[in-house]
């Protein structure tokens, strides 16, 4: 299931730059920033506080549109017709890849 679903980010910030607080305790898709995953039914909504985005990397990944990440997450709020969840993340981080498989690997053996 994991290759069908399509992660997009929405409404990052620049390194440096804040977020409006009224954006972060009242949520609103057009301004504040998320990222979501559409399954074949339903829309798994994460808002994040840009206060918690620790590299410039990591800001860029969260302004990319179209990124793959991992984590762990609550579910805060369900739609009453199941088409949308809330979800307050707890944990996000890349998956593994090719690469990381790679060079743990190589470090292993070292």
């Amino acid at each position: 299931m994991e290759k069908r679903l399509a992660k997009h980010t929405r409404n990052g910030v620049d390194a440096g730059k804040t977020t409006n607080p009224t954006l972060l305790a009242k949520f609103d898709p057009k301004k504040s920033p998320h990222f979501y995953i559409k399954s074949a039914t339903t829309k798994f909504v994460f808002p994040y506080d840009p206060i918690w985005v620790t590299t410039s990397t990591a800001y860029c990944d969260f302004r990319g549109g179209h990124r793959r990440f991992a984590g762990l997450g609550l579910v805060k709020s369900v739609r009453d017709d199941l088409t949308e969840a809330i979800v307050s993340p707890l944990i996000v981080a890349f998956p593994r890849n090719e690469f990381m498989q790679a060079f743990y690997g190589a470090l292993e053996k070292a």
